[in-house]
């Protein structure tokens, strides 16, 4: 527990790339904070901040950091969380960061963004508009997604753009909002079309048209009685094309007349995305997230695969995971659920990273997997990427795609996720596919995050299959990592 008063004894010392404020605190039980104001001219400065609550403590912080830079206003105060994700640094989120400081190092640092950086990252008479390559909208499937992108603190692996996220629930402690380094001058992006494919109330099975809503945890739609009935907290509204072009035109004029009527709202709601929502910065893995181009969305298969140990970690306690949960899963023949992975783009790395790309795709055939076919049940061992990594505690962004297709005969029901099996889950555990007809191509993006103190090598291991019943739908998922000293 973090006590209610404490102290802080601070200093400002050159460092890269410009100055630091170091705030130190002076009990062993609170962790230091630093103050990272980078590219300043400071003068050494000695100072105590003492706060009775959070409020009082950031805004100290932001006095602090913009009298140690005169005529420069701070725009917001930021902090690195657990996963390598920048966070702004607020009230609500001050006892997070201390938490988070008193674990590895006890040190926490706070970087300070100024308003004018802001504005020259736009450009002279020009709007910048953040693009977040590799990220699909669970509203309109858009991708990339363009502006603003929230992502549910709740739900794995789903994000909004800005136009899907202001018909959601906008629950301030159940959305974050992602930045990316990635911009472009283009203003805005035109939305895919909906598709037209027909979905039923999930309590009444009436068949939707028109305006409806989806339960975001449970992936679930619901007409708007059922939905007022049931009390959805994390929900977003949708629209379904509706064939008739009477009711078309009502759901055209209907739309209208919403726009005209939320104007107001959403130029409120607008302003407050900078400062009502808890931010993370993706510009690590942004910077390396370009558009791949058609050329790589065939999946590299390797014409040879070279046999390669994993590891004993591999061996023994992720295989001997696979074999636990593969006991108690039901054979996907016996559901009519049938999956395989189509294809996997080439990985987007941190500059740490090397990908060994002869490696990469279908590996279902090569002796050395057998152990992992006979343990999971599997028909399809995928290999997603094998990369090379410093043994190190900072994170290393590793993110690709992966495109797979209902090659069954039933439809795929919401429930269907591709889930972590074994191993290292590397920050990603579940992604939900949702409803797929068959022969239709689900996308994965997947968003690793690769760290460990200790040379080795390890494997990372994910199934496809239904939450609900336990069901697998036949591919594996492989991810290895070879850690180096050097």
């Amino acid at each position: 527990q973090v006590r209610s008063r404490f102290g802080f004894r601070a200093s400002a010392r050159k460092n890269y790339p410009g100055h630091r404020l170091q705030v130190g605190m002076n009990s062993e039980q609170f962790p230091r904070m630093q103050v990272d104001l980078s590219g300043l001219g400071l003068r050494p400065a000695i100072f105590t901040l003492r706060a009775n609550d959070a409020e009082a403590a950031v805004a100290e912080m932001l006095g602090r950091a913009e009298r140690a830079a005169p005529g420069r206003k701070v725009r917001r105060l930021t902090y690195k969380d657990e996963e390598g994700d920048e966070c702004t640094l607020t009230k609500r989120t001050f006892q997070d960061a201390l938490e988070l400081g008193l674990d590895g190092p006890r040190s926490l640092r706070v970087k300070a963004t100024f308003k004018e950086e802001r504005a020259a990252a736009d450009g002279a008479g020009k709007t910048s508009t953040e693009v977040h390559f590799h990220t699909v909208c669970g509203g309109c499937s858009a991708t990339p997604i363009f502006g603003s992108r929230f992502k549910s603190l709740r739900c794995e692996s789903f994000d909004l753009c800005e136009h899907c996220f202001r018909h959601s629930d906008q629950n301030r402690n159940l959305w974050v909002r992602v930045l990316s380094a990635t911009s472009t001058d283009t203003p805005s992006c035109e939305q895919p079309a909906p598709r037209s494919q027909q979905r039923a109330c999930v309590t009444c099975s009436l068949l939707l048209g028109g305006k409806h809503y989806r339960s975001l945890c449970e992936m679930q739609d619901l007409c708007e009685p059922c939905f007022t009935a049931r009390k959805v907290d994390h929900w977003m509204c949708l629209h379904t094309p509706v064939h008739d072009s009477t009711a078309e035109a009502e759901v055209e004029t209907e739309a209208e007349a919403g726009d005209e009527a939320e104007a107001e709202a959403e130029a409120e709601a607008e302003a407050k995305l900078e400062e009502g929502f808890h931010i993370v910065d993706m510009s690590e893995v942004g910077r390396k997230c370009r558009d791949p181009g058609p050329e790589s969305t065939a999946g590299h298969q390797p014409e040879s695969v070279r046999g390669e140990t994993v590891s004993e970690e591999w061996s023994s306690d992720a295989l001997v995971a696979l074999r636990a949960r593969s006991a108690s899963v039901v054979s996907s023949t016996t559901a009519g659920l049938s999956a395989t992975v189509v294809s996997s783009d080439p990985l987007l790395l941190g500059i740490e990273a090397v990908e060994d790309e002869s490696i990469r795709g279908d590996i279902t055939e090569d002796g050395s997997v057998e152990e992992i076919l006979r343990a999971s049940g599997a028909s399809q061992v995928f290999l997603v990427g094998r990369v090379t990594v410093p043994v190190s505690g900072t994170a290393v962004p590793v993110c690709t795609k992966v495109a797979i297709k209902n090659d069954g005969e039933t439809r795929w029901p919401n429930s269907v996720v591709a889930a972590f099996v074994a191993g290292d889950p590397l920050g990603f555990s579940k992604h939900t596919l949702g409803l797929q007809q068959p022969g239709e191509v689900a996308q994965i993006i997947m968003d690793l995050l690769v760290t460990r103190e200790s040379p080795g090598v390890a494997r990372s291991v994910w199934a496809i299959e239904d939450a609900e019943t336990g069901v697998r739908l036949g591919p594996i998922l492989l991810f290895d990592v070879r850690y180096t000293s050097n």
